[in-house]
């Protein structure tokens, strides 16, 4: 059989979590009320995979410092940095939970 002449009839539409972009709102976005995607989830990937990258930039600024000092200074500085921003992240995350759940604003509070 050739692939033109393949059956395509059963093959499921991957788009199907997706809804009209005219009806979209903000909280649908934050949530993911419009399907699987989520601005919050979105930065959470953002953070890590620059959190990531930071780390990979610092092994190797160390791997190839040869032992000067000052590389492995820089090194180190990047990694501390990036470590201070992810825990930055997460704890303002926590923080607008804790103040969501004090004041009972949880319905308000878009963030699953």
């Amino acid at each position: 059989m050739l692939l033109a002449q393949a059956d395509i009839t059963n093959i499921p539409n991957p788009a199907t979590n997706f809804t009209d972009p005219t009806t979209w709102n903000i909280a649908g976005l934050l949530t993911g009320g419009t399907g699987s995607f989520s601005l919050v989830n979105l930065a959470f990937f953002l953070v890590g995979f620059v959190f990531f990258a930071n780390l990979v930039i610092a092994a190797v600024t160390y791997i190839v410092s040869e032992g000067s000092p000052d590389n492995i200074s820089k090194a180190n500085s990047r990694f501390t940095t990036g470590l201070i921003g992810l825990i930055v992240v997460f704890a303002s995350f926590v923080i607008v939970r804790l103040v969501a759940a004090l004041f009972s604003l949880d319905a308000s509070v878009p963030i699953n």
